[in-house]
């Protein structure tokens, strides 16, 4: 059995990402990606929670400017769903 991260690790992954030469090049719809995968790999559960990922990063990718402010919406959606896992379990 593979060992999963832990969300809060997510985070830090995410922060790690943006700070990347290919998020600065690909901005949200990349970083949007990489999350994606490493939630596939490790808490696959995380990923049926948000059905409209792609959606959401075409968003982003169109209505953000700096990629701080893309590691601030990631880091917010990502929150909420920390607070429905301690809420209601995983």
């Amino acid at each position: 059995m593979t060992k999963q991260i832990k969300p809060h690790q997510i985070i830090n992954r995410i922060g790690q990402l943006v700070a990347t030469q290919k998020a600065r090049n690909y901005k949200a719809g990349w970083v949007y990606y990489q999350m994606d995968k490493l939630v596939e790999k490790n808490r696959p559960h995380l990923r049926a929670y948000n059905t409209n990922l792609a959606d959401k990063a075409h968003y982003i990718a169109q209505g953000l400017d700096t990629l701080h402010d893309v590691e601030e919406a990631l880091k917010t959606e990502w929150s909420m769903y920390l607070e429905d896992i301690a809420r209601f379990g995983e």
